[in-house]
């Protein structure tokens, strides 16, 4: 569960994108901010106060998930995981002295084993490869299985420095038809949640939504085509949603009564 000490620097960042955003619109005459109204723990983020009305802003990035038919995961999550695991396996081949040359651990994206149950089996089947091909300067790729499942493949590049790197098979290109997907699942799944969480606080409206955009895949035109395309749920609840695309820019994802 996210926690309000995890997400600080995202507030502050959304928002002030979010502030310079409305001052060169001149959407408000004059604007406050207070921070967390309603205690550390509670909705909302922030308090947006304006000559004529104080708007509840709740902030959250759009997270990508990846789906299989039993399970789904976070993809930061999910590669941050093997990139460590990576790292780990490098550290230990090298102790050992089996470790000469460069190698890449390719994952395969769809599949969504948890790490821990399979990392025995992966460590033995890498360090296999290490030891056969470590007075080789190449070595043909060798696949990786848990559990009779292709999970990834390992290969050498070259027989200099000792380092395993990692890296993941995606099929999502900019503005592909997966992406498209991607992003309206993010975008609703998103608005969803925060749209029960105002409603389980009990937080008094006007309500704006800020979105920041964690996958770089996924453009301006991209999120405007998902919501060209299909119908985003929940979306009326919200005065305002605004999705933020870098430390400096951002545009609106939907106005109440604009068409």
């Amino acid at each position: 569960m996210e926690s309000k000490a995890d997400k600080p620097d995202l507030e502050e960042a959304c928002k002030a994108v979010f502030d310079r955003y409305l001052e060169l619109c001149k959407t408000f005459q004059k604007v406050e901010w207070e921070r967390y109204p309603n205690g550390k723990n509670l909705p909302p983020d922030y308090s947006l106060i304006t000559e004529d009305k104080t708007y509840a802003v709740e902030i959250t990035g759009l997270i990508r998930i990846k789906k299989s038919k039993d399970d789904h995961i976070d993809v930061g999550t999910y590669q941050v995981s093997r990139l460590k695991l990576a790292d780990e396996l490098t550290d230990e081949a090298l102790a050992l002295g089996i470790l000469q040359g460069t190698y890449t651990i390719h994952f395969i994206m769809d599949w969504l084993v948890e790490l821990k149950k399979a990392r025995n089996q992966i460590r033995r089947q890498v360090f296999d490869y290490l030891k056969k091909s470590k007075d080789k300067d190449t070595d043909r790729d060798s696949y990786l299985r848990y559990q009779l499942k292709t999970v990834g493949q390992i290969s050498k590049h070259s027989n200099k420095k000792g380092r395993l790197y990692a890296t993941f098979t995606d099929a999502d290109w900019t503005d592909s038809p997966e992406v498209l997907t991607s992003a309206f699942d993010m975008v609703q799944r998103t608005i969803s949640s925060k749209l029960s969480k105002l409603q389980k606080g009990n937080v008094p409206r006007p309500w704006i939504l800020l979105l920041y955009n964690t996958n770089p895949f996924v453009s301006e035109v991209t999120f405007k085509k998902c919501e060209d395309q299909q119908e985003v749920e929940g979306k009326e609840a919200f005065e305002r949603i605004f999705i933020v695309t870098s430390s400096e820019a951002g545009f609106d994802f939907y106005i109440k009564g604009q068409v």
